[in-house]
């Protein structure tokens, strides 16, 4: 297992992650294992304490990853920073003609909970 963090090419995706994952015996197990895949075990160490590290493994692999990301979207609480970076993203243009028609409008909506682009 600890040949894979070594490896270049994951190395910028994990960041001080292989650190996180010595207190989460249960998903280095299952990696090791080759029953979580890297993107899923990616995906958990953005939430995954000691305390839901059970819970967290059992749904995924149950769930596949789109699903497994969208629950972990949900339960990563969005800090304020994310918010008003997702806010300041929106915006709406609207066009009027000189016959006051609408000529086309545009809406951009920021990511939905903390998602991002």
């Amino acid at each position: 297992m600890h040949a894979l963090w070594r490896r270049p090419r994951h190395r910028p995706q994990l960041g001080s992650r292989p650190t996180a994952l010595e207190g989460l015996p249960l998903l280095a197990h299952a990696f090791a294992q080759g029953r979580l895949s890297f993107d899923k075990l990616s995906a958990l160490l953005a939430i995954a304490t000691s305390d839901n590290e059970a819970e967290l493994l059992e749904q995924a692999l149950a769930l596949n990853l789109n699903a497994l990301k969208s629950l972990v979207r949900r339960q990563r609480p969005v800090t304020k920073e994310e918010e008003a970076e997702a806010h300041e993203q929106r915006s709406l243009r609207w066009a009027v003609d000189e016959r006051k028609n609408s000529s086309g409008c545009g809406a951009i909506f920021g990511p939905i909970r903390g998602q991002r682009w």
